[in-house]
């Protein structure tokens, strides 16, 4: 596995030169603009240079679609048609087994919401293969984990990975593809977190997905919006898997470019709705800057006292508090205040201290072919230095 690579903001001005020359182009191409392209034959800039950059920004499929994409160098190009031809072929292949799995649930009564990315590929988006994503996320009601369980088993996923509040399940084609479907029972994986809404909340106003399959039901808009961008807030702080390697990144383009879609469909009850929730719920930080995100990349329309408003409340909300000022053991310390019972903190400091194989060996790539034991003692020595650092500091 190579070295754990990480990813600057598509808005930063720390990234390379090619970086920083290619992102503006390819927003103005995803914008519909006829582009051509930013580099000269001179410059000979090579393919290993310009792939990861678009592939991190997850926009194959727009890319390949865009009127100014015959004016790309050739080897560049292909890469990208494969990608997005790919990317359309997953997007059949999951369609067709999440709709087999939804309908399975519904025969057996359990009940079951589409959140994050798969909901606002079949909401939001024209086509819903343009939302490139790994898996999807299903909520369900707490006391139906067991029959859910079963249920993901006779369909034919196996499990990969459990904690407190989620479950990792994978589906093998064994034609190529491989699925996932996250399961949850609560809104978010985090103990802090909690009040972003209950699952009762998110069940009562749900809204029909009939675009995904018959019978289909997601969240309805606003909450989509805050589960949304909640997921990439936290992805920014801990990290997230794309295409195997674990990243530690900022803004996705393809992210961004969701929120942009969302913002555009919302009615003006919809903003006074958001607005409301984000100030008593304690994220009008949050939502802010994942709007203002939007406004710099894709000019997204935004009512202005919707924005003022979120403006003013500032960020001293208890998520927003938790995402953008506190640090790891003030995080690590709400989510314990907020745990359910003393089973649920025993199984977070069990997490924390003990994180699963698979996430040591992404967080720690070296650790191949080595002692795990040797990079959780590294982790806990950590710990103990960092705490350490807080006390002599007085926080």
């Amino acid at each position: 596995m190579p070295a754990r690579p990480s990813h600057q903001s598509a808005v930063s001005q720390n990234g390379s030169d090619v970086e920083l020359r290619l992102l503006p182009f390819l927003l103005r191409t995803l914008k519909g603009g006829q582009e051509t392209w930013p580099f000269s034959l001179e410059e000979e800039i090579s393919f290993d240079a310009l792939w990861p950059v678009i592939s991190y920004h997850g926009i194959c499929l727009s890319l390949a679609d865009a009127d100014s994409f015959e004016s790309w160098p050739a080897e560049l190009a292909e890469r990208v048609r494969e990608e997005a031809r790919l990317q359309v072929l997953w997007e059949a292949s999951h369609r067709d087994l999440l709709a087999r799995t939804l309908e399975l649930f519904a025969t057996a009564g359990v009940d079951v919401l589409v959140t994050k990315g798969t909901a606002l590929a079949y909401t939001v988006y024209p086509d819903p293969a343009d939302r490139r994503r790994g898996d999807t996320d299903l909520l369900i009601r707490p006391e139906q984990r067991q029959a859910a369980r079963h249920l993901l088993a006779a369909a034919g996923f196996t499990r990969a990975q459990s904690s407190a509040m989620q479950e990792d399940w994978i589906f093998d084609t064994k034609s190529g593809f491989v699925h996932s479907i996250d399961l949850h029972w609560q809104p978010t994986s985090s103990n802090a977190l909690r009040q972003i809404f209950s699952v009762e909340e998110a069940f009562v106003r749900s809204v029909p997905l009939d675009r995904l399959a018959k019978g289909a039901k997601a969240l309805d808009p606003v909450l989509l919006f805050f589960n949304d961008i909640l997921n990439h807030q936290l992805h920014r702080i801990s990290g997230y898997i794309v295409d195997d390697d674990y990243m530690i990144a900022d803004d996705r383009l393809v992210w961004v470019y969701g929120t942009n879609l969302q913002a555009r469909g919302f009615s003006a009850q919809e903003w006074e709705d958001l607005t409301t929730l984000a100030s008593t719920r304690g994220m009008s930080e949050l939502s802010l800057r994942a709007l203002e995100r939007a406004q710099a990349l894709f000019d997204t329309p935004v009512p202005s006292e919707v924005m003022a408003t979120l403006a003013k409340q500032g960020g001293q909300g208890a998520i927003d508090r938790f995402l953008f000022h506190d640090d790891t053991f003030e995080r690590f310390k709400s989510s314990w205040e907020r745990a359910y019972n003393w089973r649920a903190r025993a199984t977070m400091l069990r997490e924390n201290l003990f994180p699963s194989a698979e996430f040591m060996h992404r967080r720690y790539p070296e650790a191949q072919g080595k002692p795990l034991s040797l990079f959780y003692a590294r982790r806990l020595a950590n710990g103990v230095i960092k705490l350490c650092q807080r006390r002599l500091r007085g926080d």
